[in-house]
């Protein structure tokens, strides 16, 4: 029976060690899970960045295959959509975009409007290429004359700097 005794003992020990290095396997595999699950979520991160530059490339694509790289005149838009007034048209900052491209601001603005015209050239400008792109707008109607009004509108377009299309 003696001999027994050293059996147990040595089985006890095989024992205590399988416990010790399953926990300590349970442990890494629990560090290990939250790095992969770190490096899943930059991995993801990573491919929306991908795809939104994707978009970004499409976009210089289709604004390098244009015609013309200068918006339109927007007197020139103004003289088609609204026959009856001259708006007062005030060019403001002018920064840089992508790739060569600045974004250029406007204000444009008419004292008395009939409303609809208004409507007509925002329509036309956002329609030429490039387009201009409403950003902001105030209205202000006049009371003596319905559906005409004050306005003044902040427009942007891009604008190829140095290009002669």
């Amino acid at each position: 029976m003696s001999r027994l005794h050293p059996l147990r003992i040595a089985a006890l020990l095989v024992l205590l060690t399988g416990l010790a290095l399953t926990l300590q396997s349970i442990v890494t595999a629990m560090a290990v899970r939250q790095q992969l699950q770190r490096k899943t979520d930059s991995w993801k991160q990573l491919c929306a960045l991908r795809d939104g530059l994707g978009r970004y490339d499409a976009s210089i694509r289709t604004f390098e295959s244009l015609k013309s790289t200068r918006p339109v005149a927007l007197a020139e838009v103004a003289r088609n959509a609204v026959s009856n007034a001259v708006p007062a048209i005030r060019f403001l900052e002018s920064r840089p975009a992508a790739a060569g491209w600045t974004v250029q601001s406007a204000e444009m603005s008419y004292d008395d409007v009939r409303l609809s015209d208004f409507a007509g050239l925002i329509g036309q400008a956002e329609s030429a290429r490039p387009p201009w792109r409403l950003m902001e707008i105030n209205i202000t109607a006049l009371n003596q004359s319905p559906g005409r009004g004050r306005v003044s509108a902040v427009l942007e377009a891009l604008e190829k700097r140095g290009s002669s299309r």
